[in-house]
């Protein structure tokens, strides 16, 4: 059982080593050298969820800030605005540093949205370039059967087989074939 001071899960002994948040003290001091200060990302989101379910029971207005002054290395930092929290500043060095990890996730979701967009691009032209396939292979076939029909009493009177109708359909067939072979060949279709 833990004593009223220490805090579940963060401080653990595991084999004569000290372990911070499951992480060995020792592999840290080795990786990164010494002195070293470690602060545990869960326990600031535990500490501040705390905060704020306690503002919930004293049934008043209460904005739960983290005072930038008390350590305001960018991983903490992060740690706090990711756990919903707002920042409070009262130096220009402070608001420098917090500025800049607005402006970080400000371009990092610029980023993404210019990923987004490009892809939405990419699949419209894709949509684009098959309607203009479609297009193209009926373009040839409609201004056919127009003129055709356009001059149908005439035809009439002069084209009196039925082996004009078949090559006017073939005609037609033809064209479309050969236009689907041409975007075939240029990998439009």
């Amino acid at each position: 059982m833990n004593k009223p001071w220490e805090i579940e899960n963060y401080l653990k002994i595991h084999n004569d080593q000290l372990h911070i948040d499951g992480v060995s003290a020792v592999e840290l001091a080795n990786e990164h050298g010494t002195p070293l200060f470690v602060f545990s990302e869960q326990r600031i989101r535990h500490n501040i969820d705390r905060i704020k379910r306690a503002a919930e029971l004293i049934e008043r207005p209460l904005k739960v800030c983290y005072a930038a002054k008390a350590m305001s290395t960018m991983g903490i930092l992060r740690a706090v605005k990711n756990a919903d929290c707002d920042i409070e500043v009262n130096s220009g060095g402070e608001l420098f540093r917090v500025t800049e990890l607005i402006e970080a996730q400000r371009d990092l979701l610029t980023g993404a949205l210019e990923v987004h967009l490009s892809t939405v691009s990419n699949r419209l032209n894709e949509v684009m370039r098959r309607l203009a396939a479609v297009a193209t292979i009926f373009l040839p076939i409609t201004f056919l059967s127009g003129f055709f029909g356009q001059n149908f009493a005439y035809m009439v009177r002069h084209v009196d087989s039925a082996t004009a109708f078949a090559i006017g359909t073939l005609l037609q067939l033809a064209v479309a074939v050969g236009v689907v072979a041409v975007l075939h060949v240029r990998r439009w279709i």
